[in-house]
C-alpha cells in the first residue's frame, strides 16, 4: 500500500481523539482517505489490501477499515477474493460503459430540472469552463478528466437535489478511477463523434425539458458509443477476468 500523506493521518487522528464514540465519523474519514488514494492511483489496480495492515498504517482498529472496505466494494472500487483478501479492481471497458449508462440517466434527469433559466443565469461561470474543456478535448490525461468532472458536476449542483448530487459525485469519482487505472481505454478517439461542451450549454438553454434531456443524452452517448464500438471490435482492451 502506498505511503499515506501525513496531513491525512493527522486529520484522522484528530477525528479519533475528538470523537472517539462517533464510529460513523471515523469510518467516513477512513473511507475518504482510501477513496482519495484509489482515485489518485496511489494504490495500483490489482493490489491486495490487508485489513490489519491498513488499520496499522492509519492507526485505527480493524472495524472502521472493514466498514470502509465494504462501502468501497459496493461502489465498485474493490472486490473480495476468497482466501486472498480484498483486491483493488482491474477496470475493463465494460466497467466504464456501465458507469456511463447510470451517469447518463442521472444527468438526463438533471437536464430536465435545470434547462432554460437556470442555465442562462449561470452561463457566465459555465461557459469559460466549457471553453477551457473543449480546448483540450483531444487529451485524456488526469487534468482533462478532472476538468470534465468539474463541468458536469457544476451542472448537477444546479438541481439543488442532494441525493442526485451525492450519487453523481460517486459516479464521477469512479469514472476518474476507471479512466486512470485503465489507460488503454483512451488510446482511440472518434473525432467525428465528439460533442463540445459549448454546444451542450447552448442546447440546455432551451425551455423544453424534452430537448434538454435529448441534448445531454446525445452528448454523453457519443463517448459511450465510441467505447462500445471499441469493445465490440477490439476485445483485447477488455481486461475483465
Amino acid at each position: 500500500m502506498a505511503r499515506i500523506q501525513a496531513a491525512a493521518i493527522e486529520n484522522l487522528m484528530n477525528t479519533i481523539d475528538d470523537n472517539e464514540e462517533r464510529k460513523e465519523s471515523l469510518t467516513s474519514e477512513v473511507y475518504s482517505i482510501l477513496l482519495a488514494m484509489l482515485v489518485n492511483e496511489d494504490i495500483p489496480s490489482g493490489t491486495i489490501l490487508n485489513r490489519r495492515t491498513v488499520a496499522n498504517q492509519l492507526g485505527v482498529s480493524v472495524a472502521p477499515i472493514l466498514e470502509a472496505f465494504n462501502r468501497l466494494e459496493w461502489e465498485g472500487f474493490l472486490k473480495t477474493i476468497p482466501r486472498k483478501g480484498t483486491m483493488v479492481i482491474v477496470p475493463s471497458v465494460t466497467d466504464v460503459i456501465e458507469n456511463m449508462i447510470v451517469r447518463e440517466a442521472l444527468e438526463a434527469q438533471a437536464a430536465r430540472m435545470i434547462n432554460g433559466k437556470k442555465i442562462m443565469d449561470h452561463l457566465d461561470s459555465l461557459m469559460p469552463l466549457a471553453i477551457q474543456l473543449d480546448s483540450s478535448l483531444i487529451s485524456d490525461d488526469r487534468s482533462n478528466i478532472c476538468l470534465e468532472n468539474e463541468f458536469h458536476g457544476s451542472l448537477m449542483k444546479l438541481t439543488g437535489n442532494k441525493a442526485l448530487i451525492t450519487e453523481h459525485e460517486r459516479l464521477l469519482n469512479r469514472r476518474l478511477f476507471l479512466s486512470l487505472h485503465n489507460k488503454l481505454l483512451y488510446t482511440t478517439k472518434d473525432q467525428k463523434m465528439i460533442d463540445t461542451h459549448q454546444h451542450l450549454l447552448s442546447q440546455l438553454t432551451t425551455e423544453d425539458p424534452d430537448l434538454a434531456e435529448k441534448a445531454i443524452r446525445y452528448h454523453l452517448g457519443t463517448s459511450r458509443i465510441s467505447l462500445e464500438r471499441m469493445l465490440k471490435n477490439t476485445e483485447k482492451y477488455d481486461t475483465t477476468e
